[in-house]
């Protein structure tokens, strides 16, 4: 994620934060995603014993910063990661549960910042038991990059059950003009 840099204290702060929740996210997807050559993860630390800006996840007042609503949604027990790795998108469930989570719900939306929707691709899926695993790879990526200005947008939907959760992943494919270019001006290499 590319940021505008911050005016004052209170937008560095608050980009901070929000940073340190993108952080730490990707991390913990990836120890997830490692199954089973990593079986978990912890992070420090959790709160505060007094008002400070730190690294803790709940401030002393017991507000969630950003990393702790991140750190709730990669630690669910059934979770969606998204990797890019050779010019593919891998979606993976990472699961706890003992049991096989089937027929889930993959959507993946392609939406351009001013024209809306451009592209959905939904497709039912299996969440083995207590692992991870890989249940998308997407080529799709070629036609994406030629576009500017886009987001893709990835949910993975739970049967309907009694309670109804999803996960979802928001990668961003945005015009850079310095920033990760490829050699054609503005074009960002990769995804983020």
């Amino acid at each position: 994620m590319y940021y505008q840099e911050p005016k004052n204290f209170e937008d560095f702060v608050y980009v901070g934060l929000v940073m340190q929740g993108n952080g730490m996210e990707e991390s913990v997807e990836a120890m997830r995603r490692g199954r089973p050559y990593c079986m978990g993860a912890l992070y420090w630390q959790i709160n505060d014993d007094w008002p400070v800006v730190s690294w803790s996840s709940i401030d002393y007042y017991d507000n969630w910063k950003a990393q702790h609503y991140r750190m709730r949604d990669v630690f669910a027990p059934l979770a969606l990661g998204v990797k890019f790795i050779d010019n593919k998108l891998n979606y993976y469930t990472m699961s706890d549960y003992l049991y096989d989570n089937n027929n889930l719900r993959l959507t993946v939306q392609v939406i351009d910042f001013s024209r809306g929707k451009q592209k959905e691709i939904t497709e039912r899926v299996t969440a083995k038991a207590n692992s991870s695993n890989i249940v998308k790879l997407s080529t799709y990526l070629t036609w994406l990059r030629r576009q500017k200005n886009r987001i893709l947008l990835s949910t993975l939907f739970l049967p309907i059950t009694m309670e109804t959760k999803s996960q979802q992943k928001i990668i961003f494919f945005l015009l850079a003009k310095y920033v990760g270019t490829t050699g054609n001006k503005g074009e960002q290499q990769g995804a983020i």
